[in-house]
């Protein structure tokens, strides 16, 4: 099962500054046959994992994971053991996706096809898993990694609702007292926000600014209204 999961996972470098340093990783681009490995694993998952199933939407497969060689492995006493291989010794001189096929076929015919865990929720790698609970991370780094990036992303949006919340009740405001500053202006210095936020925050729909409020179409109608019957008026009255 360690070679197959060696052969699941793109190749990593990995560089270290110093000892105190955390390393820095690099991942190759998988292979052509990691993809097409990657695939089929993940068809496997799909399925339950259920081979029948598997087998039923992909009923060519089946065929292509017939070949193989058996071997007669001798034991002191009378006994012996039968032994399948799934590719033969130079797997390396066969193409891409025949070598994804005969390791797939390591796979499913493994007794230990349970312990594969993965792809992990941070990193993407396949792993062995330690515990039959664990399936969500390869390992306790990854997953502390993980849950300390998605804490940081709640109170970013924490913080990002209520910078909203101070941006529209500030509009309220202005609209309510009729300021003669632009709103986008003293909405921006009383919500202790900048202008930019506040019209980036305007064009996504985040905040209502006072053009868009109905309340302010029909004051700004009634406000047109009145200004034409004024200068109407004051024509008759010359």
């Amino acid at each position: 099962m360690a070679e197959l999961v060696h052969a699941l996972n793109p190749t990593r470098i990995v560089t270290r500054g110093s000892r105190l340093s955390e390393p820095d990783i690099k991942r190759l681009d998988p292979s052509p046959m990691q993809r097409k490995l990657r695939e089929l694993v993940g068809s496997w998952i799909d399925s339950g994992p259920d081979l029948l199933v598997m087998f039923r939407k992909h009923p060519s497969l089946e065929g292509q994971l017939q070949g193989g060689s058996t071997l007669l492995l001798p034991m002191r006493g009378g006994k012996a053991y039968l032994e399948w291989q799934p590719f033969p010794a130079t797997l390396s001189d066969l193409p891409p996706e025949e070598q994804a096929l005969r390791y797939f076929a390591l796979l499913i015919t493994n007794p230990l096809w349970h312990r594969l865990g993965g792809p992990c929720a941070r990193c993407g790698d396949y792993y062995l898993k330690n515990t039959v609970r664990q399936k969500t991370y390869c390992s306790r780094r990854c997953g502390s990694i993980r849950s300390a990036a998605e804490a940081v992303e709640r109170r970013r949006e924490n913080e990002y609702q209520q910078k909203i919340q101070r941006a529209q009740a500030a509009i309220e405001e202005w609209r309510d007292r009729k300021r003669r500053e632009e709103w986008d202006s003293w909405v921006a210095r009383h919500a202790k926000l900048t202008r930019h936020w506040i019209t980036r925050a305007a064009n996504k729909g985040k905040i209502t600014p006072p053009s868009a409020d109905p309340r302010a179409r029909i004051a700004s109608a009634q406000r047109k209204r009145w200004a034409k019957h004024k200068k109407e008026a004051a024509t008759m009255g010359t």
